[in-house]
């Protein structure tokens, strides 16, 4: 247990921020669709 954790630290650390942000992209909005991938959708009725 204490070797998992230790490397999910170390890992944690180790990971660029962007590399996070692009995977946290594609998990929450492409595979899970729970949040859009781009930016406002413009279009009648919509600011």
């Amino acid at each position: 247990m204490a070797g998992l954790v230790s490397g999910t630290a170390f890992a944690n650390e180790a990971a660029p921020v962007f590399w996070v942000g692009l995977v946290a992209i594609w998990v929450f909005a492409v595979q899970l669709g729970w949040l859009p991938a781009g930016g406002l959708i413009a279009g009648p009725g919509r600011w």
